[in-house]
Protein backbone atom coordinates (compact mmCIF):
# COMPACT_ATOMS: atom_id res chain seq x y z
CA UNK A 1 0.00 0.00 0.00
CA UNK A 2 1.70 3.16 -1.21
CA UNK A 3 1.58 6.20 1.07
CA UNK A 4 1.54 8.76 -1.81
CA UNK A 5 -1.77 7.26 -2.96
CA UNK A 6 -3.48 8.77 0.07
CA UNK A 7 -1.68 12.11 0.13
CA UNK A 8 -3.51 13.72 -2.75
CA UNK A 9 -4.87 17.22 -3.46
CA UNK A 10 -7.49 18.57 -1.08
CA UNK A 11 -10.34 18.10 -3.52
CA UNK A 12 -10.52 14.36 -2.82
CA UNK A 13 -12.16 14.05 0.59
CA UNK A 14 -11.82 10.32 1.24
CA UNK A 15 -8.05 10.01 0.71
CA UNK A 16 -7.52 13.10 2.89
CA UNK A 17 -9.65 11.50 5.59
CA UNK A 18 -7.57 8.32 5.39
CA UNK A 19 -4.31 10.30 5.52
CA UNK A 20 -5.56 12.22 8.56
CA UNK A 21 -6.67 9.02 10.30
CA UNK A 22 -3.29 7.42 9.55
CA UNK A 23 -1.41 10.42 10.99
CA UNK A 24 -3.66 10.39 14.08
CA UNK A 25 -3.08 6.67 14.65
CA UNK A 26 0.70 7.07 14.35
CA UNK A 27 0.62 10.11 16.67
CA UNK A 28 -1.30 8.20 19.36
CA UNK A 29 1.06 5.23 18.94
CA UNK A 30 4.03 7.50 19.57
CA UNK A 31 2.35 8.78 22.75
CA UNK A 32 2.00 5.32 24.35
CA UNK A 33 4.88 5.98 26.71
CA UNK A 34 3.53 3.88 29.60
CA UNK A 35 2.85 0.68 27.66
CA UNK A 36 5.96 -1.42 28.35
CA UNK A 37 6.69 -4.05 25.72
CA UNK A 38 8.50 -7.42 25.89
CA UNK A 39 11.07 -7.75 28.66
CA UNK A 40 13.74 -8.97 26.27
CA UNK A 41 13.90 -5.45 24.85
CA UNK A 42 15.00 -4.13 28.21
CA UNK A 43 13.45 -2.76 31.36
CA UNK A 44 11.31 0.32 30.95
CA UNK A 45 11.25 0.33 27.13
CA UNK A 46 7.88 1.70 26.08
CA UNK A 47 5.86 0.93 22.98
CA UNK A 48 5.69 4.62 22.07
CA UNK A 49 9.44 5.23 22.30
CA UNK A 50 10.21 2.06 20.35
CA UNK A 51 7.68 3.00 17.64
CA UNK A 52 9.29 6.43 17.28
CA UNK A 53 12.78 4.96 16.86
CA UNK A 54 11.63 2.35 14.34
CA UNK A 55 9.71 5.00 12.41
CA UNK A 56 12.63 7.43 12.39
CA UNK A 57 15.10 4.78 11.30
CA UNK A 58 12.98 3.22 8.57
CA UNK A 59 11.59 6.46 7.10
CA UNK A 60 14.94 8.28 7.26
CA UNK A 61 16.74 5.50 5.37
CA UNK A 62 13.93 5.28 2.80
CA UNK A 63 13.88 9.05 2.21
CA UNK A 64 17.69 9.21 2.11
CA UNK A 65 17.73 6.65 -0.68
CA UNK A 66 14.81 8.38 -2.41
CA UNK A 67 15.98 12.00 -2.38
CA UNK A 68 19.25 12.31 -0.47
CA UNK A 69 19.60 15.67 1.30
CA UNK A 70 17.64 18.23 -0.74
CA UNK A 71 19.35 21.65 -1.08
CA UNK A 72 16.55 23.37 0.85
CA UNK A 73 17.18 21.07 3.84
CA UNK A 74 20.96 21.38 3.98
CA UNK A 75 20.88 24.18 6.54
CA UNK A 76 18.38 22.34 8.82
CA UNK A 77 20.58 19.24 8.46
CA UNK A 78 23.62 21.19 9.67
CA UNK A 79 21.53 22.60 12.53
CA UNK A 80 20.52 19.07 13.60
CA UNK A 81 24.15 17.96 13.48
CA UNK A 82 25.18 20.97 15.59
CA UNK A 83 22.53 20.15 18.19
CA UNK A 84 23.71 16.55 18.33
CA UNK A 85 27.29 17.70 18.78
CA UNK A 86 26.14 19.92 21.67
CA UNK A 87 24.34 16.95 23.23
CA UNK A 88 27.47 14.81 22.95
CA UNK A 89 29.57 17.56 24.54
CA UNK A 90 27.08 17.97 27.40
CA UNK A 91 27.21 14.23 28.11
CA UNK A 92 31.03 14.22 28.18
CA UNK A 93 31.15 17.21 30.55
CA UNK A 94 28.30 16.11 32.80
CA UNK A 95 28.92 15.20 36.42
CA UNK A 96 26.02 12.72 36.18
CA UNK A 97 26.72 10.78 32.95
CA UNK A 98 23.94 8.20 33.42
CA UNK A 99 21.26 10.88 33.65
CA UNK A 100 22.91 12.89 30.88
CA UNK A 101 22.93 9.91 28.49
CA UNK A 102 19.26 9.21 29.25
CA UNK A 103 18.20 12.73 28.31
CA UNK A 104 20.64 12.93 25.40
CA UNK A 105 18.97 9.88 23.81
CA UNK A 106 15.57 11.45 24.35
CA UNK A 107 16.55 14.77 22.76
CA UNK A 108 18.48 13.09 19.95
CA UNK A 109 15.38 11.05 19.09
CA UNK A 110 13.31 14.25 19.03
CA UNK A 111 15.83 15.88 16.67
CA UNK A 112 15.77 12.90 14.32
CA UNK A 113 11.97 12.87 14.39
CA UNK A 114 11.93 16.55 13.44
CA UNK A 115 14.37 15.84 10.60
CA UNK A 116 12.13 13.01 9.39
CA UNK A 117 9.06 15.26 9.42
CA UNK A 118 10.89 17.93 7.41
CA UNK A 119 11.81 15.33 4.79
CA UNK A 120 8.27 13.95 4.68
CA UNK A 121 6.85 17.46 4.24
CA UNK A 122 9.16 18.02 1.30
CA UNK A 123 8.59 14.61 -0.29
CA UNK A 124 4.78 14.70 0.18
CA UNK A 125 3.33 18.25 0.16
CA UNK A 126 -0.02 16.97 1.45
CA UNK A 127 1.58 15.51 4.58
CA UNK A 128 1.60 18.79 6.63
CA UNK A 129 -2.17 19.48 6.22
CA UNK A 130 -3.01 15.85 7.05
CA UNK A 131 -0.74 15.92 10.11
CA UNK A 132 -2.20 19.26 11.21
CA UNK A 133 -5.76 17.94 10.95
CA UNK A 134 -4.74 14.86 12.95
CA UNK A 135 -3.10 17.02 15.62
CA UNK A 136 -6.24 19.20 15.74
CA UNK A 137 -8.38 16.13 16.42
CA UNK A 138 -5.87 15.03 19.06
CA UNK A 139 -5.99 18.48 20.67
CA UNK A 140 -9.74 18.37 21.16
CA UNK A 141 -9.54 14.75 22.28
CA UNK A 142 -6.99 15.86 24.88
CA UNK A 143 -9.29 18.64 26.04
CA UNK A 144 -12.18 16.19 26.51
CA UNK A 145 -9.89 13.67 28.20
CA UNK A 146 -8.46 16.34 30.47
CA UNK A 147 -11.93 17.50 31.50
CA UNK A 148 -12.96 13.91 32.23
CA UNK A 149 -9.87 13.34 34.39
CA UNK A 150 -10.39 16.67 36.13
CA UNK A 151 -13.92 15.65 37.10
CA UNK A 152 -12.65 12.28 38.31
CA UNK A 153 -13.93 9.86 35.67
CA UNK A 154 -12.42 6.45 36.60
CA UNK A 155 -12.56 5.14 33.02
CA UNK A 156 -10.80 8.19 31.55
CA UNK A 157 -8.22 8.22 34.34
CA UNK A 158 -7.41 4.59 33.61
CA UNK A 159 -7.22 5.28 29.85
CA UNK A 160 -4.86 8.23 30.35
CA UNK A 161 -2.39 6.04 32.26
CA UNK A 162 -1.42 4.38 28.97
CA UNK A 163 0.17 7.70 28.00
CA UNK A 164 1.59 9.21 31.20
CA UNK A 165 2.49 8.06 34.74
CA UNK A 166 0.02 8.26 37.60
CA UNK A 167 2.23 10.94 39.17
CA UNK A 168 0.85 13.36 36.55
CA UNK A 169 -2.41 13.51 38.53
CA UNK A 170 -0.59 15.57 41.17
CA UNK A 171 -0.91 18.58 38.85
CA UNK A 172 -4.71 18.54 39.02
CA UNK A 173 -6.81 20.67 38.67
CA UNK A 174 -4.34 21.60 35.91
CA UNK A 175 -4.97 19.10 33.13
CA UNK A 176 -2.34 17.44 30.96
CA UNK A 177 -4.41 15.35 28.50
CA UNK A 178 -2.21 12.48 27.32
CA UNK A 179 0.99 14.36 28.19
CA UNK A 180 3.13 14.01 31.29
CA UNK A 181 2.94 17.67 32.31
CA UNK A 182 0.33 20.43 31.75
CA UNK A 183 3.03 22.73 30.32
CA UNK A 184 3.68 20.24 27.49
CA UNK A 185 -0.03 20.19 26.68
CA UNK A 186 -0.21 23.98 26.62
CA UNK A 187 2.94 24.38 24.51
CA UNK A 188 1.79 21.71 22.05
CA UNK A 189 -1.55 23.46 21.58
CA UNK A 190 0.18 26.76 20.81
CA UNK A 191 2.55 25.11 18.31
CA UNK A 192 -0.42 23.46 16.59
CA UNK A 193 -2.27 26.77 16.33
CA UNK A 194 0.81 28.38 14.74
CA UNK A 195 1.12 25.50 12.26
CA UNK A 196 -2.55 25.72 11.29
CA UNK A 197 -2.23 29.49 10.97
CA UNK A 198 0.69 29.08 8.55
CA UNK A 199 -1.13 26.42 6.49
CA UNK A 200 -4.26 28.58 6.37
CA UNK A 201 -2.22 31.56 5.16
CA UNK A 202 -0.90 29.30 2.38
CA UNK A 203 -4.43 28.27 1.43
CA UNK A 204 -3.90 24.65 2.49
CA UNK A 205 -6.36 24.57 5.40
CA UNK A 206 -9.78 26.14 5.86
CA UNK A 207 -10.81 28.99 8.14
CA UNK A 208 -12.92 26.66 10.36
CA UNK A 209 -9.79 24.60 10.99
CA UNK A 210 -7.94 27.76 12.01
CA UNK A 211 -10.75 28.87 14.32
CA UNK A 212 -10.94 25.42 15.96
CA UNK A 213 -7.17 25.41 16.44
CA UNK A 214 -7.12 28.85 18.08
CA UNK A 215 -10.14 28.06 20.25
CA UNK A 216 -8.55 24.75 21.26
CA UNK A 217 -5.24 26.44 22.11
CA UNK A 218 -7.03 29.05 24.23
CA UNK A 219 -8.97 26.35 26.10
CA UNK A 220 -5.79 24.30 26.60
CA UNK A 221 -3.98 27.33 28.04
CA UNK A 222 -6.95 27.97 30.33
CA UNK A 223 -7.25 24.35 31.50
CA UNK A 224 -3.50 24.00 32.06
CA UNK A 225 -3.56 27.29 34.00
CA UNK A 226 -0.66 28.68 32.01
CA UNK A 227 1.09 31.56 33.76
CA UNK A 228 2.12 33.29 30.55
CA UNK A 229 -0.96 32.72 28.43
CA UNK A 230 -1.22 36.41 27.53
CA UNK A 231 1.71 36.26 25.07
CA UNK A 232 0.30 33.54 22.77
CA UNK A 233 -3.20 34.96 23.08
CA UNK A 234 -1.98 38.38 21.91
CA UNK A 235 -0.08 36.68 19.08
CA UNK A 236 -3.26 34.87 18.01
CA UNK A 237 -5.21 38.14 18.11
CA UNK A 238 -2.54 39.88 16.03
CA UNK A 239 -2.48 37.04 13.53
CA UNK A 240 -6.25 37.05 13.13
CA UNK A 241 -6.23 40.83 12.67
CA UNK A 242 -3.57 40.50 9.97
CA UNK A 243 -5.56 37.82 8.17
CA UNK A 244 -8.73 39.88 8.41
CA UNK A 245 -6.99 42.89 6.92
CA UNK A 246 -5.48 40.73 4.19
CA UNK A 247 -8.90 39.33 3.20
CA UNK A 248 -10.63 42.72 3.01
Amino acid sequence: MALPKYLVPAGDLMPNAIATALCLAVYLLFCLQQVVIADWLGSGVSLGATAIRVFVGAVSVWLWRRQGIPPVLRLPFLAVLACMAALAASVLMSAHPVIAVKFAIKYCTALLLLWTFLNLALAFPDFPPAAARAALLALWGNILLGMGVRFDSPALKSFSLAFHPEASFKYLPRVSGIYEHPAIFGATSVMLALLVFQLYAQGRLTKPALLWAILGACLALLLTESRNALVPLLAFAGGMAWLRRREL
